[in-house]
This record gives C-alpha cells, sequence and structure tokens, in this order.
C-alpha cells in the first residue's frame, strides 16, 4: 500500500471511539429498536456476514459503518443521527428478500446491499415495483441493468430515468467481461496474441453465466478461438466433478490458455484441482508456457487462502500463484481514495478495506446526500432523482470535502460525488463505468500489472 497522508483529526477521534458509528455491536444482526427514535433516521445494511460470500459483506460492512461515523460526526441527515442497521442474509437470496420485506414492513426501505449478484436478482421486483431503494456495493451482474420485461421510457436528455432502476457502485460486469478479453487477446511490445486459442472455464450460475458468455461472444468477434467451454458447479463438495474439469482443460492441448469466471471459493476449489492436474502431468506440456486468467473472484484474498491445502497456513502455497486477477480498480490512486483510507484505518487499524470497503462507503455516502437532498426519507422517487444528479453534477466533491459536500446540498448547489472507488457517474439502468486494474499473484500477493482506463474498456464493449 502506498504511503498516505496522516489521518486526520475526524478519524483520530473515530479510532478512539469518541464519535458513535452505528448500532452494530459486531453481531451478524441488529435487533429491532423497542421503539423508533425521532433523533435517528435508519438506514439497512443487508450482507452476507457468514456462509460463502463472508468475506464481501465484512468488507462491505466496514466500509458502511466508515461512511456512517463519518457523517454522524458532521451531524447526520435531516438534523438526525443515522442508525446502520444490519442484517446478515447468510450468502442465501431467499434470506435475503426476507430481510428486505421485513426490513420494508418496520418502515425501513432505503439500504445498502445485498453482496452478490445471485441475491440482488432475488429481489430485483422490490426494486421495480418501488417497494425500496437499495445500492449494491458489489452486485454486478448486467442481469440488473434490466428490472422488468417491458422497455423503460428513455430519460430527456440530462435527466433521471422515471422508472426504478437498481444502484450499483461497483462496475458492471460488462467492463469485467471486456477487461478479461482485452488482457487475453492482446499482448504489449508485439502484434502477437497473448492467448489466441482458450478454455473458457465458468461457473454454472448468474454470476459465472453473463460473463463468459461475453467473452466468449467477443472472442468470436475478435476472429479468435474459445477452444472449449466448461461448467463448474457452485457446490465445490463434488470433487470429482472438480477434478474432471481440471482435466478437460488441462487436455486441451491447442489451447494456450484458460480463462476461469468463477467466485473466490469456486475458484480456488477449481485451481486447487488444476494444480494437481498440472503435477501430475508435468511431462504433458510446458505447464510454464499455459496462463490461467481469472475473474474478479481471483482477486480477494478469499481467494488466495481458500487455494491452499491447509488453509490455516499462511505459509502454504496457493493454487493461484502465478495467475492473472482482473478486477474494477476500487482503489485509484486520487485524494478521494486516500482521504477514505485515512479514515478507514483510523477505525480499523489492523484490518484493509479490500475491494468493496469503498463501494459501500460510496454507497452510504450517495444514498444519505441523496436523502438530504430530497429532504424526505419516504419519497423514493425524489432520491432516486438525487442520486443520479449528485452522481452527475458540476462542483466537484468527495471524502475529502465532505463537509463542504453537504453544506452545498442544503444551500441546494449543483454537487457532484467522486467517490472513494473512483468516478461514480450512474448510468441510465444504474451501474457505474470504472477503470479495471490487472494483477499477478506472486508469493501469495497480489502485484499489479497493469490498469485498463474506462474509455478502453468502453470501446471493446461496444
Amino acid at each position: 500500500m502506498r504511503k498516505l497522508a496522516q489521518a486526520s483529526l475526524l478519524g483520530s477521534l473515530l479510532a478512539l471511539g469518541i464519535l458513535p458509528g452505528c448500532s452494530d455491536s459486531g453481531q451478524p444482526t441488529t435487533p429491532p429498536p423497542t421503539e423508533e427514535s425521532k433523533n435517528t433516521l435508519p438506514l439497512a445494511l443487508v450482507v452476507s456476514l457468514t456462509g460463502p460470500n463472508q468475506a464481501i459483506g465484512d468488507e462491505a460492512k466496514r466500509g458502511a459503518e466508515v461512511a456512517v461515523a463519518q457523517l454522524n460526526a458532521l451531524g447526520g441527515i435531516l438534523g438526525k443521527r443515522i442508525e446502520l442497521v444490519i442484517e446478515n442474509d447468510n450468502g442465501d437470496p431467499k434470506v435475503t428478500r426476507q430481510k428486505l420485506t421485513e426490513l420494508a414492513d418496520r418502515g425501513i426501505t432505503l439500504g445498502i446491499g445485498p453482496s452478490t449478484s445471485t441475491s440482488a436478482l432475488e429481489v430485483k421486483d422490490l426494486i421495480a415495483s418501488d417497494k425500496v431503494v437499495y445500492i449494491s456495493p458489489s452486485a454486478t451482474s448486467r442481469l440488473l441493468d434490466k428490472l422488468t420485461e417491458e422497455e423503460p421510457p428513455p430519460p430527456a436528455p440530462g435527466q433521471p430515468p422515471q422508472n426504478p432502476v437498481f444502484f450499483r457502485t461497483a462496475a458492471t460486469d460488462v467492463f469485467l467481461s471486456a477487461a478479461l478479453t482485452q488482457y487475453a487477446s492482446t499482448n504489449e511490445g508485439g502484434a502477437t496474441r497473448r492467448c489466441p486459442a482458450i478454455v473458457l472455464v465458468q461457473q454454472d450460475d448468474a454470476y459465472g453465466g453473463p460473463i463468459g458468455e461475453a467473452v466468449e461472444q467477443y472472442y468470436l468477434l475478435f476472429d479468435l478461438a474459445v477452444r472449449r467451454k466448461l461448467l463448474l458447479d457452485p457446490n465445490i463438495d463434488n470433487t470429482q466433478k472438480l477434478n474432471d474439469a481440471a482435466a478437460a482443460a488441462g487436455n486441451q492441448l491447442d489451447a494456450d490458455c484458460q480463462v476461469v469466471v468463477a467466485q473466490p471459493e469456486v475458484a480456488a476449489a477449481y485451481m486447487r484441482s488444476f494444480k494437481n492436474y498440472e503435477t501430475e502431468n508435468a511431462a504433458k506440456r510446458d505447464w510454464g508456457k499455459f496462463l490461467t486468467i481469472g475473474s474478479d473472484g481471483f482477486r480477494q484474498d478469499e481467494f488466495i487462502v481458500a487455494g491452499r491445502k491447509d488453509p490455516s497456513n499462511p505459509t502454504a502455497p496457493t493454487a493461484g500463484e502465478g495467475s492473472i486477477a482482473i478486477a474494477a480498480d476500487t482503489a485509484p490512486a486520487e485524494p478521494e481514495y486516500s482521504a477514505f483510507y485515512n479514515l478507514f484505518k483510523a477505525r480499523f487499524p489492523t484490518a484493509e478495506p479490500g475491494r468493496y470497503g469503498s463501494t459501500a462507503y460510496d454507497a452510504a455516502i450517495l444514498l444519505a446526500a441523496a436523502i438530504e437532498r430530497a429532504q424526505d426519507p419516504k419519497d423514493h422517487k425524489k432520491i432516486r432523482d438525487a442520486l443520479f444528479r449528485i452522481s452527475q453534477g458540476r462542483v466537484r466533491v468527495g471524502p475529502n470535502r465532505l463537509s463542504d459536500m453537504m453544506d452545498l446540498i442544503r444551500r441546494g448547489e449543483d454537487v457532484n460525488y467522486e467517490g472513494a472507488s473512483g468516478s461514480l457517474d450512474f448510468t441510465d439502468s444504474g451501474h457505474v463505468l470504472s477503470a479495471f486494474g490487472v494483477w499477478r499473484i506472486e508469493n501469495a500477493e497480489f502485484v499489479k500489472v497493469k490498469t485498463f482506463p474506462i474509455s478502453e474498456l468502453d470501446a471493446v464493449s461496444q
């Protein structure tokens, strides 16, 4: 991590616990208050704090807590202290729906979450019917771009959409597919292709399907070859299926690379099987020239840990060693991220933000700012409109100018929130655009190789 400026006095107060944060006491769920306080305004956080997506939920929880503590230190919103009502869905989409419905029945209709695209798809009808307004810091499926079968009317130039959308501060998988294809199909410093022929290995669910489909389409468009397509069962207990998939990929001798689209635990289980296959078939090919390129599931510490034969041994080698991980760059070298990082480390000195700490922080700030601008936490239409306008306004503000931002909003100024995780201009379908990074896993650490700017990926995805 690059050297950052010293934390502010505000950050120090947060670290000492002088400034109140949120209602969570370290438990996965927060019990409902015995009575509603007129001096607090509840915002929900529905994420996975146990189960297979716990790492994503933990990062989001910490990022949202930093935002709420900072906002409360500045006076809250609408003159009230924010209460973060935290619910754990255990990575189960049915539980996600249950939690959002129960919260809405209590009058808590604004929130952050859920953690995954699968859970988000389970509740998109609640968004479409305007029962709730949520911003997900980590759901990225392009299937969330369209909430109903009906085509919504196009908004007037410069105006927000009339219909509800599913807001997301994590970049869409359309850009992830473009980044995977761009890296695999190019080779810096020469005219040759890095991977003219690939094996495409994808998790067989709402996460892996759309990304893998887009990569395959791009490869065909570029007149390159997908030699074989393999599906991974999200249930990693089936060792035989994992071994069969690894053998099928390794036996494809006319492919130079494999592109693996899977969440951390599934990706790690597959790579363990693949490394075993390499060892048992050392003479079959030059494995040093066979490249594995992974989706954003590879770009998580959980992938490195789960890739070890003994996850409890931090010195054990990981099956992802030497592979490439491609993901949205949510820690850009910008002052907005530096300001967030200082606040985060002041509150959580022994933790790192991870990939979704900054996107959850931004989700909480944007939602609070939109409520302040709308002046009514019950008016979903005004809040949705405010989210669009604050993401695309004129006066640039961010985590390093949050006090100014809230003052400007209260005066009716046209602010443009530049997030800790990067530029956050919401599109008409509620997602944001992002630069993507490329990392190589070396000695169980992520070493950055390059960055794809938004403009380059936008050109590929068209």
